[in-house]
């Protein structure tokens, strides 16, 4: 769905009350009430069917930095956090009373359809719409002078990812390929249903260590991947923390997250193919959620950043000298080192910098 410069408030993805609607029956009486239903809001309604619950469902949403995702957004960024914990899972996008008169229209007009069904089940248990825990949200952006920068309270919501321009002699060149892990639809969709909602009790890396036990990763293994996150993690905290960026929780737990969706992928694929069970690659994983989750918060100029992304460059480099343990390769962080060459360039070169290119 595209997102439009005039987005203001919610109405565009969650709908709302329109009181002159057509006319319809309530109970013997004619009402103009209604509810404008948006293709987000019904998307929403079908990944809450119950039987739905097992189906991702992905909402695109394309040039969200056309109007302040701040505005337009707010409930999602909440529960994007909120909603992921079992404490969380009660928070309402919808209340229950919009549902009734949704789930009120959806019978006049469509019934039964998924979205009719859905809501009527809401209404039925007496709920309000929650973020469904099978919904993804892609969102695409451009930078350029008409476009709003993301704020940290997004970015902490998101894994940035960057798409760089390609040069054309590799555009051209019939050869290039690029090696990705690739999965087939089926353990896509295996990788994409919901992990278990996490207490806010549990830590993560005690999270992490679970998963990879379920899925049958070695306990040596996983425990060493848990404490050279934590490494990497504290000694990037320690860098940016004096330049004023340090990072919270959240950060954390994604990061974590991130590595239990990526051994889901590695259990999948390796179960379709019939290969034993492999643990190459992990710290490829590690360096895309660290670019991911951890450069794009540092910006500014050069007496605010001084030498800081010379020494997290620094760091990530020297990572297999260490003592780090089962990196397996003499630069593990390829993707984030080369980011931050790039931005410390710009930085010399300008005198200030972002993760934006």
């Amino acid at each position: 769905m595209p997102v439009g410069a005039d987005w203001t408030d919610t109405r565009h993805i969650l709908g709302y009350r329109n009181p002159f609607g057509p006319p319809r029956q309530v109970g013997g009486v004619e009402t103009h009430e209604t509810y404008q239903l948006e293709e987000p809001l019904r998307l929403l309604l079908r990944a809450a069917h119950p039987q739905r619950e097992h189906i991702p469902h992905l909402l695109l949403l394309d040039e969200m930095n056309l109007s302040h995702v701040e505005r337009y957004f707010s409930p999602f960024l909440s529960l994007m956090e909120s909603g992921r914990t079992e404490e969380g899972q009660g928070v309402p996008l919808i209340s229950a009373d919009n549902i009734a008169l949704i789930s009120d229209v959806l019978e006049h007009v469509e019934p039964g359809s998924s979205e009719a069904e859905a809501a009527q089940h809401l209404k039925t248990a007496g709920r309000g719409l929650t973020l469904p825990p099978n919904v993804f949200i892609i969102g695409t952006i451009n930078v350029d002078e008409t476009t709003y920068m993301f704020s940290p309270k997004v970015l902490d919501r998101a894994q940035v990812i960057e798409i760089l321009s390609v040069p054309p002699k590799v555009y051209l060149d019939p050869s290039h390929t690029e090696t990705e892990l690739t999965l087939s639809g089926a353990a896509a969709l295996a990788v994409l249903r919901p992990l278990a909602p996490t207490s806010l009790k549990t830590r993560p890396n005690q999270a992490f260590l679970t998963r990879a036990q379920e899925l049958g990763f070695p306990d040596h293994w996983a425990s060493d991947v848990s404490k050279t996150v934590e490494y990497v993690l504290q000694k990037a905290y320690e860098v940016l923390e004096q330049v004023g960026f340090a990072f919270g929780y959240r950060l954390v737990n994604e990061v974590f997250a991130y590595l239990e969706v990526w051994i889901l992928a590695q259990k999948e694929q390796c179960d379709e193919t019939g290969q034993a069970l492999s643990t190459d690659g992990w710290h490829d994983a590690l360096d895309k959620v660290f670019s991911q989750k951890v450069l794009p918060k540092i910006h500014g100029n050069r007496r605010q950043l001084n030498d800081s992304l010379t020494k997290l460059e620094t760091f990530l480099r020297g990572l297999s000298t260490q003592g780090v343990p089962n990196l397996g390769t003499p630069d593990p962080m390829p993707v984030s080192r080369q980011k931050l060459e790039r931005m410390n360039r710009r930085l010399n070169a300008t005198g200030y910098t972002t993760f934006v290119e």
